[in-house]
């Protein structure tokens, strides 16, 4: 039986839950963000190393403890195969990360695709997202501002779901996947708690 401080104590501290979803084209470094997250905030396990990444063929999954809250993280693959499965997670889902391998020319229109698929499902109309133009590192990777124009991400904002999009580097900058992903979690608590 609960006494009436132990009830107070529940609802007024009470850590809201999050998931996120992790997605994107296979190849695109869902996996390399995932554990530069578990790296950057903590996780119960600790991050792999980066080249010990292999490609997931079915979901990654990690929590932790970020912005006042328990998140979970589902890092899912992005094979042409897998991606029908994404929306299986999406009417839980209370924020995305969409990864970009923006040194991928030939697969930009596939991410694209993708992308809008992701946008366009009703369970995440009112998700916040992040866009991460990811392998920044590489020298063919395209800009930021060139991958905004591609993927339409200005048109996806509106009242109900915001997007921004952000260049990183999982291998080389961790800092700017850490910050990507704490807006994110930001934004999603606001949306839940609204």
């Amino acid at each position: 039986m609960f006494s009436l401080l132990e009830a107070l104590k529940e609802t007024c501290f009470k850590q809201p839950e999050l998931n996120i979803c992790i997605v994107g084209v296979d190849g695109s470094g869902k996996t390399s963000v995932l554990e530069r997250a578990k790296g950057a905030f903590g996780s119960r396990l600790p991050p792999l190393p980066l080249s010990k990444i292999t490609p997931t063929t079915g979901m990654n999954l990690a929590q932790m403890e970020l912005a006042r809250s328990k998140v979970t993280f589902w890092d899912l693959g992005g094979g042409a195969a897998t991606r029908s499965l994404w929306a299986r997670y999406y009417a839980e889902t209370h924020g995305v990360v969409f990864v970009v391998d923006a040194a991928d020319a030939d697969r930009l229109r596939e991410a694209r695709d993708a992308f809008d698929q992701a946008c366009d499902h009703p369970d995440l109309r009112d998700a916040p997202c992040v866009v991460l133009a990811n392998k920044q590192d590489a020298a063919s990777a395209c800009g930021a501002d060139e991958l905004a124009t591609l993927l339409e991400v200005r048109l996806k904002n509106d009242a109900r779901r915001v997007v921004d999009l952000r260049p990183a580097s999982a291998r080389d900058a961790p800092a700017s996947v850490r910050d990507a992903v704490a807006w994110l979690v930001d934004a999603a608590r606001e949306r839940v708690a609204s």
